[in-house]
């Protein structure tokens, strides 16, 4: 078994338009698992969270997001 991580945030301010000011925001933080079930087979696995969250909308960046 393998584990694994990357990652991405800003410290900062953003534009009114972007409806976020100064802070931090985690923008993506992805986890990842390998594990040899055979010589031959490899399983992967990811598991990704953006902005920290959840998101209130299917289209809300800023409000956080978690993908499979």
């Amino acid at each position: 078994m393998r584990l694994g991580a990357y990652g991405e945030s800003v410290f900062g301010s953003q534009d009114d338009g972007g409806g976020w000011k100064s802070g931090f925001d985690a923008q993506r933080l992805v986890l990842l698992g390998t594990y040899a079930l055979t010589d031959n087979i490899l399983f992967n696995a990811e598991i990704e969270f953006e902005h920290g969250g959840i998101a209130a909308d299917e289209d809300d960046k800023l409000g956080g997001a978690v993908e499979v």
